[in-house]
């Protein structure tokens, strides 16, 4: 049993040596935390929720689809943007999709977890969703704890977003690096287990915010110091008991604002209809076509996009 064990220290260490040779401010910082992880508390209880899945949820752990779904959230409008492309093909798709999007989400969920220590319900999941973390973390990233206001995550910031590359393969190396250590580390902690969990949330956010950080400094390349910044905000997060951030009172309601205007799009075939006086979103089952319907306030994204379709058909 002692092989896998000294390999594995072998592995680390090595690798944290090629790293101890790179002269990039903050690298230490990171290194230290990495290195921290191996006799964290917190990072096991991240690691047992993340083992557990969707059994750290409460059965009244249900979030309202109309209000996750409307087109002012986040997520609505991020998967439009980025969800076209999940898998990162170079040359041919963004380097940021949707899965790095909901992955901060994902993260958010195991550190309320880590902190509640209980299963969380549906107020928690609004804290998570509606607290306006979301747009902290992407605009302030290591420093969402100091400011008092950040902008809304408009789409002009997501298409950035989705245009983001690489500013050379060094900084591409120096996220891999960190990122194949955080892994020998949970390996050399938590055994073989630790391949088990659901993979990706960690470094899917990791990328997203190194991401967000060359979109705030006006760039559209991803380079070393941005990756810095990013591990930075991940080891911020995984610190701060997020569950003092609530869900605004204007958006927790146990329902979607009842309302007479409005849209339903079908995910299937994507065909539409407009609410009428008197007819409210859960009036309304499934799609003829047997799709589920999402309610969104207003559909001009959907309209221009047919018009696109229209315009490529003509020529």
């Amino acid at each position: 049993m002692g092989f896998p064990h000294d390999a594995l220290n072998f592995k680390i260490t090595k690798a944290l040596d090629e790293l101890e040779r790179e002269k990039i401010d903050g690298l230490n910082e990171i290194i230290l935390e990495v290195i921290n992880l191996k006799k964290s508390e917190l990072y096991e209880k991240l690691y047992n929720g993340s083992v557990l899945n969707k059994k750290i949820f409460a059965p009244d752990a249900r979030m309202i689809e109309n209000e996750k779904n409307q087109q002012k959230h986040l997520m609505a409008r991020g998967f439009q943007i980025l969800g076209k492309f999940p898998l990162y093909i170079p040359h041919f798709s963004s380097l940021i999709s949707f899965a790095n999007l909901n992955a901060l989400y994902s993260l958010f969920i195991l550190i309320y977890y880590a902190y509640a220590e209980r299963k969380l319900g549906c107020e928690d999941l609004r804290n998570i969703y509606l607290s306006g973390l979301d747009h902290r973390v992407i605009h302030a990233l290591d420093r969402f704890d100091k400011v008092d206001e950040v902008p809304k995550t408009d789409s002009e910031f997501l298409i950035k977003l989705k245009n983001v590359q690489w500013e050379s393969s060094d900084s591409k190396n120096l996220l891999n690096k960190l990122n194949y250590i955080k892994s020998l580390t949970g390996q050399d902690r938590f055994g073989l287990l630790y391949q088990l969990r659901p993979e990706g949330v960690e470094d899917d956010f990791i990328l997203f915010s190194a991401a967000c950080s060359a979109v705030n400094r006006r760039q559209d390349k991803i380079n070393q110091e941005d990756v810095i910044r990013a591990y930075k905000t991940y080891f911020k997060l995984i610190k701060t008991d997020i569950t003092k951030y609530k869900a605004k009172p204007e958006l927790n309601k146990n329902d979607i604002e009842r309302t007479d205007h409005g849209f339903l799009v079908c995910e299937k075939c994507s065909g539409y209809y407009k609410l009428h006086e008197g007819e409210y979103p859960e009036d309304f089952d499934q799609c003829r076509c047997g799709g589920k319907l999402i309610y969104y306030e207003n559909i001009d994204w959907l309209i221009k996009e047919g018009e696109n379709n229209s315009e490529m058909n003509k020529n």
